[in-house]
């Protein structure tokens, strides 16, 4: 174009400047000029002359005599101009379709000249080709850099192959997952730089060459080195402009971490039917419709049958299992559960196939439609012969006393044994997550972390229920701050609630005083209700408000959920009562969250109730009393620790001891420290770490209180005189008994109970 400009401007010289981006005109194209010449504008960007005036002005600028030109102010300029012969020149404003300006197409004369009108023409012609031609190869330049920015950060492995399984273009997801590191892919052929690949997968290649889409959830890929990776993949075909197959596009998932999780669950599932067995205890449930029998296989055994059996009829159970002496009591349970839904407990005996007779105990409970009839019944049946035979033997009263020591080890050894691992499993995840993963693995570990919370939340309901029934909860108000509830509902339930399709408002109102009490409670309380929120509400959101009433503070849930009838308002805190979940959900909870906040509530000497319409919603107010004075400085470092680098900054290379008996549990809380850059020293034992030198020197201590040999409470006594003075150190347990709890705090240190998070662990040291 710019040839064909000189020629038709009858021009002696020619050249094509473009803007950079910061402003500067720079030569891109030039014709006629001498070497000297090219070589000084390449290294002296033009910020004067005619171009610049013309790029300024946005306007064509025509020169018939240098000398006679305004726009020149620069006497170098003039003169470089005058050595090189020009004499006239005409400089038009490149153009982009938005009319932005490129930059400026020049034509130069060795002589006065003006050119014609019609040449003019011409060359706005030509500079608006030349514009749109700039245009063109710019978009596509800023299409190869988005292409390239995308396979950067594309989150699958992606690679794009010909017909010949050469490789056209890779992310680097691909790269990363498959270990090729900084390896030249593209024009190597697939199974080059993967010799592994066997012809079932090289068949699925064929396939997919032939126009087909393939895809698998799951595959194992053996490597070379050895490696097993699951993968989740799909390869499908590219087509030409002419719609012919051009080759295909792969994509693949690693699933590894996801399948290992997944057999972790099965031997969790498996354990739990060994735990059934060990307790002899099964479940029952009765479709009342059909009048058909679900049995688990440890009932099964309970009652002598084979679980590779179908169930018994209901009338079988009657005819040929249940004691005949406790048969017409039985049918007219039977009856009367039917006519009238409510939650039944009986005692009864069986009789096995061999003649054997055993006691059971069963428990069983009705669900209802939406419109309150009867779909089924859900039960247990727990053998009971031992009981009954040390009844017929009159020891019932050493019996009882036996029943209530077996619940209080139950409720210690449960609290402690049963959160151990939970404590392991936490504080691995958490050492994962602070470890700089991936994307694809932060939403796997969230995915581990809401199976934890699922299995922590139905051991934590059954805990909190039998401490609350024994009078073993007990609130130990402070002042908390407002901004803390709020900032605590926003971190845990934003993101369920986006997953949701739901939106999370929240309100604080900025005068609110600070509350007095147990802010572990308290959240115990927001949680359920925030929670019974979203499980129950399929569009729309929930709204958290928390504001002055009067002499207290009224918090306040509001959902645009499936809403409750007025029947069911006066019975939704009651345990095991739900609503809007027949089919038994156990996404939407157990039916315990609301009978526990209610309790809790009210050791808050707080006041919980419920309003609601249904089909429009519902809202939780719960009445909270304020601190007597005003929040102070001190206050502020009650906050729990939060994620930033401020706070992993501050612990960065401090050390802490940890005596911990559990290995996985010390393992895990080993990894999440280090995750932090802090220095750990673990310990099995209080004697091995008295006897280190290291140990005495540590910035802070934590033990468990619970400990082969000297205890953690003993260990801190023994070093706090007279070599360390103040020993900054929190014990942690699993113990739940009152007595147990009530001699921990006599020592003095501060009390965490079991499963406890890394941030809750370093907040409570900061506050030392």
């Amino acid at each position: 174009m710019l040839d064909a400009a000189i020629t038709l401007a009858d021009a002696d010289f020619g050249s094509v400047l473009l803007l950079s981006p910061g402003g500067r005109l720079r030569v891109v194209a030039q014709r006629g000029f001498p070497d000297w010449w090219v070589a000084f504008r390449s290294m002296a960007p033009s910020t004067h002359g005619i171009a610049s005036l013309a790029s300024a002005k946005g306007e064509r600028v025509l020169v018939e005599d240098i000398d006679q030109t305004p726009g020149i102010t620069d006497r170098a300029s003039l003169e470089r101009l005058r050595k090189l012969g020009i004499r006239a020149l005409q400089a038009t404003p490149l153009r982009s379709r938005s009319g932005e300006i490129l930059g400026v197409f020049s034509t130069l004369y060795r002589a006065n000249y003006r050119p014609s009108d019609k040449t003019l023409k011409l060359i706005d012609l030509l500079a608006e080709h030349a514009a749109a031609l700039i245009e063109h190869q710019r978009s596509e330049q800023a299409l190869q850099e988005r292409l390239q920015i995308f396979l950067a950060n594309v989150p699958v492995a992606l690679a794009m192959f010909d017909l010949d399984m050469r490789y056209l273009v890779v992310s680097k997801r691909w790269c990363d997952d498959y270990e090729l590191g900084g390896q030249e892919l593209v024009g190597r052929s697939h199974y080059e730089v993967f010799p592994e690949i066997g012809d079932d997968l090289k068949a699925v290649h064929r396939r997919a060459l032939a126009g087909e889409t393939i895809r698998d959830e799951e595959t194992r890929f053996v490597r070379l080195s050895g490696r097993v990776l699951w993968v989740r993949w799909e390869v499908l075909p590219w087509h030409e402009a002419n719609g012919e197959v051009g080759g295909i596009v792969l994509f693949t998932e690693d699933v590894t971490l996801r399948k290992r999780a997944q057999l972790a669950l099965d031997i969790a599932r498996r354990q739990l039917i060994e735990a059934q067995k060990i307790a002899h205890l099964g479940s029952l449930e009765l479709d009342v419709s059909t009048q058909t029998l679900a049995w688990s296989d440890e009932l099964y055994r309970i009652h002598g049958l084979d679980p590779g059996k179908p169930p018994p009829s209901v009338d079988e159970v009657f005819s040929r299992l249940v004691h005949p002496d406790d048969v017409e009591h039985m049918r007219a349970w039977h009856q009367e559960a039917m006519e009238s839904p409510a939650r039944y407990d009986h005692e009864y005996r069986i009789v096995r196939p061999d003649g054997s007779v055993r006691w059971v105990h069963t428990r069983t409970r009705p669900y209802l439609d939406a419109e309150g009839r009867l779909q089924r019944y859900v039960g247990t049946t727990l053998d009971i012969t031992e009981r009954k035979e040390a009844e017929a033997a009159n020891i019932a009263a050493e019996a009882a006393r036996r029943a209530s020591e077996t619940k209080s080890r139950f409720l210690a050894s449960a609290s402690h044994d049963l959160r151990q691992p939970l404590q392991a499993i936490s504080l691995y995840a958490g050492a994962l997550s602070a470890g700089g993963v991936s994307e694809e693995q932060q939403n796997i570990l969230k995915r581990i972390g809401q199976s934890i919370e699922n299995l922590g939340d139905i051991l934590n309901h059954l805990l909190d229920i039998s401490k609350l029934d024994a009078g073993m909860i007990r609130a130990e108000p402070s002042v908390v701050h407002p901004e803390s509830v709020v900032a605590f509902v926003e971190e845990e339930f934003a993101f369920p609630a986006s997953r949701n399709g739901l939106s999370l408002k929240l309100f604080l109102n900025r005068r609110c005083p600070p509350l007095w009490v147990d802010y572990t409670l308290l959240t115990t309380v927001v949680r359920n209700l925030v929670d019974n929120a979203i499980k129950y509400t399929e569009r729309g959101g929930v709204l958290v408000s928390l504001r002055p009433r009067g002499d207290r503070a009224l918090l306040q849930v509001w959902d645009t959920g499936v809403g409750i009838s007025p029947e069911d308002q006066s019975r939704i805190f009651e345990e095991y009562f739900q609503t809007g979940n027949p089919e038994r959900n156990r996404a939407k909870g157990f039916g315990l969250g609301l009978s526990i906040a209610k309790r809790v509530a009210a050791l808050l000497d707080g006041a919980l109730c419920c309003r609601s319409r249904p089909g429009r919603g519902s809202v939780f107010e719960l009445s909270l009393p304020l601190a007597a004075s005003p929040r102070s400085a001190a206050d502020d470092s009650a906050a729990p620790e939060t994620n930033g680098a401020t706070a992993r900054s501050a612990w960065s290379g401090k050390c802490i001891v940890i005596i911990e008996d559990d290995v996985a549990v010390a393992e895990a809380m080993k990894l999440a420290l280090e995750a932090r850059n802090i220095r750990p020293l673990v310990f099995r034992t209080a004697e091995e770490a008295l006897a280190s030198a290291q140990a005495r020197s540590a910035d802070f201590f934590v033990c468990d209180y619970r400990l082969p040999g000297m205890s953690g409470a003993d260990f801190l006594e023994a070093i706090r005189y007279p070599e360390l003075g103040t020993v900054k150190a929190v014990l942690l347990t699993g113990e739940t008994a009152p007595e147990r709890i009530a001699g921990f705090k006599a020592n003095g240190w501060p009390i965490l109970t079991k499963p406890v998070d890394i941030s809750t662990l370093l907040a409570t040291l900061a506050r030392l």
